[in-house]
């Protein structure tokens, strides 16, 4: 029971949680998923935050995306489970400039049970986009990871208003 205290502690650093009229919505602070591959480039990565709420069957990942290149979305693939993946439509927010990079900030819609599933894996999900670029945990980092999602999947799971 202690080490589940001491998870939740440090979990709770990583969220925020508001209740509203509808049910609990709760906001994943922004997560860092480094480039996967040896053609990493520097300043290319993806930072995402997640919001879930308790009475809603799909979440949100708004993803910022840094490419050295300006290049315009349209869909994102995320694999798991070694060979699973879904393919997902990316509405585009705003494209700017960051120093010498261009930022692509993004939304996404998927189901709860396909994030939940994500999340649950042993090995780190990754994430492709078109122009090839693909981002993945490495396994201790993604360890952690997933106890953070894991663990407010279960609060809203926990706080869904009886149907």
């Amino acid at each position: 029971m202690l080490c589940n205290a001491a998870i939740a502690q440090k979990v709770s650093k990583l969220y925020v949680s508001k209740a509203t009229e509808t049910g609990i919505l709760y906001f994943i602070k922004p997560r860092e998923m480094p480039p996967a591959g040896k053609d990493i480039k520097p300043k290319e990565s993806v930072l995402y935050d997640v919001t879930i709420h308790s009475d809603k069957d799909t979440a949100d990942i708004l993803m910022s995306i840094t490419t050295l290149t300006p290049i315009v979305f349209d869909t994102v693939t995320f694999a798991y489970n070694d060979g699973e993946s879904a393919t997902h439509t990316l509405q585009k927010i705003y494209i700017d400039t960051k120093e010498r990079a261009f930022v692509g900030r993004y939304r996404c819609k998927l189901p709860k049970s396909e994030l939940n599933t994500m999340f649950s894996c042993k090995r780190p999900f990754a994430i492709h986009f078109a122009n090839g670029a693909k981002y993945a945990y490495k396994q201790r980092q993604w360890e952690k990871e997933s106890k953070i999602y894991n663990t407010i999947a279960k609060l809203s799971e926990l706080n869904q208003a009886n149907k």
